[in-house]
């Protein structure tokens, strides 16, 4: 084993990770508010203070040879992505992964559950003191007006909404008692934003987890329900990832898809087109100031990820999802949240943002275990 000189205990690395996370989540958060100068300097402040914090936990924390060898190889990979994209929070993800090595699963998810509301209710109080503003947008010109209720767009609330159920539901923080109340909000945030995809995820993973805790625990089913949901949790990723790529290209030339562009609002009409100015890359190829410079903007994850960090990072979100999905293979509510939100990011970009943030961590934390384990094997 090797541990470095740092001498914390278990509570201090705790709260060196919970510091970390809240303000590297703040950093993210406070571009989806109405207005970002408000916090800007601190939102950059946030971002590297937590970085330093992340590194004293790592460095204090004990190790095995083996697990400080594959993290390196796993930091190599964020650091050539760095250097293509400019962008450095693939080396935060990777470093609260490592760090989490020592924490559950249950705790990171009521973490995240925490400071994501919290973030939202200081949002609404800024909103009702006038700092913040209620902007009013419609889907099309004739449409009803939608609210954004202190953030940029109608969608962002409705979506943290949907995040905020997911993690209630599958930490234990919401019981059966709570879930004709969360039906009411979803319709309410629906009623005031419009957000008609997120309305339907939402009700699908409260009537999901109400339906397994009714019926199927007890089930001589579940096993083999389980079973397809864990297959199906293994490729879903890789599934979405190829329509999402593929029907743009074939789509001038097949009426189903031009169908199901028009459905999906044509999403995919605007991935071709960027697609036919950026092109599709094995590894990142687009500087930051090649992204913000073009304004690209992609409703879906996906073609995001490809588009803007190349093919490798598809690959390994793929290997995440599966090493979660394998995880809790005996787990059926995870396995319809991992479905679930892998849906939701087929017709939204939150990927690589504070709300799958959890799920990236835990996913990395799996990958490095893996690898783990396969080095253990060939001993």
């Amino acid at each position: 084993m090797m541990k470095c000189k740092i001498n914390l205990n278990p509570k201090m690395l705790n709260l060196l990770f919970l510091i970390s996370y809240v303000l590297f989540v703040f950093s993210l958060f406070n571009r989806d508010v109405s207005d970002i100068d408000v916090f800007y300097s601190f939102t950059i402040f946030a971002k590297y203070i937590s970085l330093v914090l992340l590194l004293i936990g790592i460095l204090a924390g004990t190790y095995t040879r083996k697990e400080i060898l594959w993290f390196i190889v796993l930091l190599c990979i964020d650091f050539i992505l760095f250097i293509k994209s400019g962008v450095l929070v693939f080396i935060i993800i990777s470093l609260f992964a490592f760090h989490s090595t020592k924490i559950e699963d249950d705790k990171i998810i009521k973490l995240a559950y925490f400071t994501l509301l919290i973030f939202t209710v200081i949002t609404f109080l800024l909103l009702s003191l006038g700092i913040f503003n209620d902007a009013l947008t419609n889907r099309w010109v004739g449409d009803s007006e939608r609210h954004t209720l202190g953030f940029y767009h109608s969608n962002v609330l409705p979506l943290i909404y949907s995040y905020l159920v997911g993690y209630g539901l599958s930490s234990g923080i919401y019981k059966k008692n709570h879930y004709m109340f969360l039906i009411i909000i979803n319709f309410a945030i629906y009623y005031l934003c419009g957000s008609r995809n997120v309305l339907v995820a939402t009700l699908l993973l409260i009537g999901s987890k109400w339906l397994i805790d009714s019926f199927l625990q007890k089930s001589e089913f579940k096993k083999m329900i389980n079973n397809i949901l864990c297959v199906f949790a293994k490729i879903i990723i890789p599934f979405l990832s190829m329509i999402s790529l593929i029907v743009p290209l074939l789509m001038n030339h097949i009426g189903f898809f031009q169908k199901l562009d028009f459905i999906l609002s044509y999403r995919f009409t605007a991935i071709y087109k960027i697609i036919q100015t950026e092109g599709i890359h094995i590894i990142a190829q687009m500087t930051n100031e090649m992204y913000f410079d073009n304004k690209i903007v992609i409703d879906n994850g996906y073609a995001f990820l490809a588009i803007r960090y190349g093919i490798v990072m598809l690959i390994f979100l793929s290997a995440i999802i599966y090493c979660i999905a394998n995880k809790y293979s005996d787990n059926t509510f995870v396995l319809i949240l991992i479905i679930i939100v892998a849906c939701i990011n087929f017709i939204d970009n939150d990927i690589i943002d504070y709300s799958c943030l959890p799920y990236l961590i835990i996913g990395e934390k799996y990958v490095l275990e893996s690898f783990k384990r396969r080095g253990n094997n060939y001993e």
